[in-house]
């Protein structure tokens, strides 16, 4: 492991916190269209 992380792999990092979040959005819709049908 470097001490400083290098520009490219802090894109790359971005782009999968990006990945990661939008995955978790499309879930939470999900989720909250399951409870809407319950009501």
């Amino acid at each position: 492991m470097e001490a400083a992380p290098s520009w490219e792999s802090f894109e790359e990092f971005l782009a999968l916190t990006g990945e990661f979040q939008s995955q978790m959005i499309m879930s939470g819709d999900v989720i909250q269209s399951m409870f809407a049908d319950e009501e």
